[in-house]
């Protein structure tokens, strides 16, 4: 696997100063001008384009969406809210307001022998000259489902077999944190893809909101799982006779 993750001897949280509130910059996915294209594979162009022709037929939220399950990785990090950053007790805790699940990278230990698939994936890091390196495979590839892994573009999202390396570097100023992306996925991606974007530090006395999520029964009513059951997961799951569809249970 190219992308390699080489465990190094942690530095003091405090020798980064990473934790506190961060501000994504959305206008960089919704502008699109510093953000490269990936070179897709055949698989996620179909994949576009059913989506691309369900959107003319009317199809315009995932059913993910309708009964509130994670955002999941990568997603998360390109939402139009704040993320917090913690760090301590080895380990540096992500968190976004439109997200009520943490993201947990442990310092200094590999990735565990055995993974249980989840929404976030099993993230590991260490800090390298000051920044922070994280390494996250082991993701359960239905959060792309919905629809906002990179805002205003043309992505599949990833599937259950991406690996994911991400460099945060806190400019010298201290006020901006800029985030190296790169993701491997054999199943979407043909080659490599990275990208880099920013976050704007908030100012120590920010407030971080709740934003909770209410299941929406009657839009999930009167949709026709069966017409999109090629482009989005859970209704393929809620369709497949040998699941017993639980909507939170990542290992079927």
């Amino acid at each position: 696997m190219g992308l390699a993750l080489v465990l190094a001897p942690s530095a003091q949280a405090q020798d980064l100063p990473i934790e506190g509130m961060w501000n994504y910059r959305v206008s960089e996915w919704t502008d699109g001008a510093s953000v490269p294209q990936p070179e897709l594979t055949q698989e996620a162009k179909d994949l576009l384009a059913r989506k691309k022709a369900a959107e003319r037929s009317g199809y315009t939220r995932s059913v993910a969406s309708m009964i509130c399950l994670p955002i999941g990785f990568p997603g998360v990090m390109f939402f139009r809210t704040p993320i917090q950053i913690l760090a301590g007790a080895g380990r540096v805790a992500i968190t976004a307001e439109s997200a009520i699940e943490p993201r947990t990278v442990y310092l200094d230990i590999p990735h565990p022998d055995v993974l249980d698939p989840s929404w976030y994936g099993n993230s590991v890091g260490h800090w390298e000259s000051g920044d922070l390196i994280v390494d996250t495979v082991g993701l359960n590839g239905r959060g792309k489902h919905h629809g906002i892994w990179q805002v205003g573009r043309d992505l599949p999202g990833t599937s259950d077999q991406a690996h994911i390396v991400e460099r945060f570097h806190v400019e010298p100023d201290g006020q901006v944190l800029t985030m190296t992306m790169t993701v491997e996925d054999p199943v979407y991606y043909a080659k490599p893809y990275s990208v880099t974007v920013h976050y704007d530090r908030m100012p120590n006395d920010s407030p971080r909101y709740e934003a909770v999520c209410e299941v929406d029964f009657d839009a999930l009513a009167k949709v026709d799982l069966e017409a999109i059951k090629d482009i989005d997961v859970e209704a393929e799951r809620m369709l497949d006779p040998n699941i017993q569809y639980n909507p939170i249970d990542s290992s079927k």
